[in-house]
């Protein structure tokens, strides 16, 4: 059975978006769902939308990173693994998601 691995990456709505469009990118061939966790200061209640044809989530900006990923995995707990990333991430090797869930 194939297993189930969820990627969270958090933005922060007032930053330049090219880290995350490039993350994006590079996570667009992986075995993977993706989900784009967006923290917003004007935000007051969380809401769906859709981001570079990727599922996201834009909500009021408490917690920073870790709210948005605890705001993931509370939302997506029918995954088997859980990656959370930052959008100033880089994937180096395409291999990373498959190796970090061996090592799991």
């Amino acid at each position: 059975m194939k297993n189930k691995t969820l990627v969270t990456i958090s933005h922060y709505n007032i930053r330049n978006k090219n880290n995350l469009i490039e993350l994006i990118n590079s996570l667009k061939d992986q075995f993977c769902d993706l989900l784009i966790v967006i923290n917003d200061d004007n935000c007051v209640k969380e809401k769906n939308a859709v981001f570079s044809n990727i599922k996201t989530l834009i909500r009021p900006n408490t917690g920073m990173n870790i709210g948005a990923w605890n705001t993931s995995f509370l939302n997506n707990r029918h995954h088997d693994f859980y990656l959370f990333l930052q959008d100033e991430c880089q994937i180096l090797d395409s291999t990373f998601i498959s190796q970090y869930i061996n090592e799991l």
